[in-house]
C-alpha cells in the first residue's frame, strides 16, 4: 500500500511538472509570436520581397530552386526585423519608459514584457539567436551568389541592432532612425531578394525599392504621432523626427513629416510611370491616397490617428500584391 501511495505521489508530481513546463513553453511561444508583430513585419518584409519577385518575373524561370531561395531570403528578413530588431526595440523602449507612457492604441511595442510572456533576458537571447540564424542562412547565399550578399546581411544586422541599442539608439534621434536604419534596410532588402532571384541588380529594382522605402517610412512616421506623449516622457527622451518637428513648430505640424516621405514616393512613382512601366501607377495612387489620409489626420485624436494608420498599413501591404498580379497578367496573358 505504501508503495502504491508513493507511486501515485510521484506520478502526480511528474504530471504537475509537465503541466507547468507546458504552460511555460506555451507562454514563451505566444510571446515570440507577439514579439514578431505580424502587421509591420508583413508590411515591411513581405512588401520588400514581393516587389523584388514582381519585377524579377519575366527575367527568371520559376522552379523549386527559385521558390526555395525566395522563401529563405524572406525568412532572413523576418528574423532580422521580427526577432532581432523587435527584441532590442522592446527591451530598450521598455527601459526608457516610452512603451509604458504612450497613449497610442497600436503603440507600446509587442507588450510581451508588460504581459509577462517574455523577460528581458529572453529578449537578449532571442536577439543573439536571430543574428546567428540569419548569418547561417545567409552563408548559403554567400557561397552560392558571392560576397555581395554578405554586405546585404551586414546592412540588415546593422539596421536591426542600431535602431534601438545604445550607444547608437538612432530611433531616439531625429532623422537618424529612418535614414541610418529603416531606409538602408528597406532598400537593401528589395535589392538583395532581387539579386538572389536574378543574379543581378537593376535600375528598376533600385527604383521600386526606394518607392517602397519611402512608403514604409511614411507609415512609420505616422505611427510616431501617437507616441508623442510617451516619447516626450521617456528617459532618454525619444526625439523622433515627428517629435522634433512638434517641439520646434507645434503639434499641428506632426503630419508634415510623413507627408514629405509620401511625396518622395509619389514623385519616384511618377518617374517610374513615365519612363519604365504602367505598374508604377499603383504606388503613385497609393502614395497620393496616403498624403490625403495624412493631411486629414487629427493629431490630437488617438482614435483618428489609429484609424488612418490602419488604412495606411493596408495600402502599403496591398501595393506589392497588386503590382505582382499586374506583372503576372502582363507577362503571361
Amino acid at each position: 500500500m505504501h508503495n502504491i501511495l508513493s507511486y501515485m505521489k510521484k506520478y502526480k508530481y511528474r504530471g504537475e511538472s509537465r503541466m507547468i513546463l507546458f504552460k511555460e513553453t506555451s507562454s514563451k511561444l505566444k510571446g515570440i509570436y507577439k514579439l514578431i508583430r505580424m502587421v509591420p513585419v508583413i508590411g515591411w518584409c513581405m512588401t520588400s520581397s514581393l516587389l523584388a519577385l514582381a519585377f524579377a518575373i519575366g527575367n527568371i524561370d520559376i522552379n523549386y530552386i527559385v521558390i526555395i531561395n525566395f522563401i529563405l531570403a524572406m525568412l532572413i528578413l523576418i528574423i532580422l526585423h521580427g526577432i532581432v530588431s523587435h527584441s532590442i526595440n522592446d527591451k530598450y523602449d521598455w527601459i526608457s519608459y516610452t512603451d509604458q507612457k504612450t497613449r497610442g492604441i497600436l503603440s507600446g511595442g509587442s507588450k510581451v514584457l508588460k504581459k509577462g510572456l517574455l523577460t528581458i533576458r529572453d529578449l537578449d537571447k532571442l536577439a543573439i539567436i536571430g543574428i546567428i540564424s540569419s548569418l547561417l542562412i545567409a552563408t548559403f547565399f554567400v557561397l552560392k551568389f558571392g560576397f555581395l550578399v554578405f554586405i546585404g546581411i551586414l546592412i540588415g544586422i546593422w539596421s536591426a541592432v542600431t535602431y534601438s541599442l545604445p550607444p547608437f539608439r538612432f530611433s531616439y534621434k531625429p532623422f537618424l532612425g529612418e535614414w541610418f536604419c529603416a531606409f538602408p534596410a528597406l532598400v537593401t532588402a528589395t535589392n538583395a531578394v532581387y539579386y538572389i532571384l536574378t543574379g543581378r541588380i537593376s535600375f528598376v529594382s533600385i527604383l521600386i525599392s526606394l518607392i517602397n522605402a519611402f512608403l514604409c517610412i511614411g507609415w512609420l512616421m505616422h505611427h510616431h504621432i501617437s507616441d508623442i506623449e510617451g516619447d516626450m516622457r521617456a528617459f532618454p527622451i525619444k526625439k523622433t523626427t515627428v517629435l522634433f518637428t512638434v517641439l520646434n513648430f507645434g503639434r499641428e505640424y506632426a503630419v508634415v513629416v510623413p507627408i514629405v516621405y509620401y511625396i518622395f514616393s509619389l514623385l519616384l512613382s511618377f518617374a517610374g510611370l513615365f519612363y519604365i512601366s504602367k505598374a508604377f501607377l499603383i504606388p503613385a495612387i497609393i502614395s497620393l491616397t496616403c498624403i490625403i489620409l495624412e493631411g486629414t489626420t487629427n493629431t490630437l485624436d488617438i482614435d483618428d490617428i489609429t484609424k488612418k494608420e490602419n488604412y495606411m498599413s493596408f495600402l502599403v501591404i496591398i501595393n506589392p500584391i497588386i503590382i505582382l498580379l499586374y506583372r503576372i497578367g502582363g507577362i503571361y496573358k
